[in-house]
């Protein structure tokens, strides 16, 4: 996109610089012309007229420009959804991870006290494979 726009500009800038050539060669035809009279009533024409060309030449950029701005917009509010998105998604996964853990808990505290005791703990882990020390697990 932006080689796309900055290949516009350049297009629209040599444009304006091929006008702007071909306004001066017919000042200067008209001025060598000249005699006075009626041939500066068609310079101030000449002029207006490319007074004119030059405006509109002017809203033609500035219409480029707000579009690149409200393209530039787009993206960025894209990237903000796209991120708030994601930020949901990690937060859906930490919520099921934690409940995960959380059933965990609740299935070896038969007691419902709160807490698990080391010794429970000593063997669940062993019933797991892992053979930690007493001290270990009590920390």
């Amino acid at each position: 996109k932006e080689r796309r726009r900055k290949r516009k500009r350049e297009e629209e800038e040599e444009e304006n610089k091929d006008k702007e050539d071909e306004r001066e060669k017919k000042r200067e035809k008209k001025e060598e012309e000249s005699n006075g009279g009626n041939n500066n009533n068609e310079e101030l024409k000449e002029e207006l007229f490319g007074k004119e060309e030059e405006k509109e030449e002017g809203k033609v950029e500035e219409e480029g420009k707000k579009e690149e701005e409200k393209e530039k917009e787009k993206e960025k509010e894209k990237e903000k959804k796209e991120k708030e998105e994601e930020e949901g998604k990690k937060e859906e996964e930490r919520k099921s991870v934690e409940g995960g853990l959380l059933r965990a808990f609740q299935y070896f505290d038969r007691n419902r006290v709160g807490y698990i005791k080391s010794s429970d703990l000593e063997m669940i882990f062993h019933s797991l494979g892992k053979e930690l020390t007493a001290r270990y697990i009590h920390e």
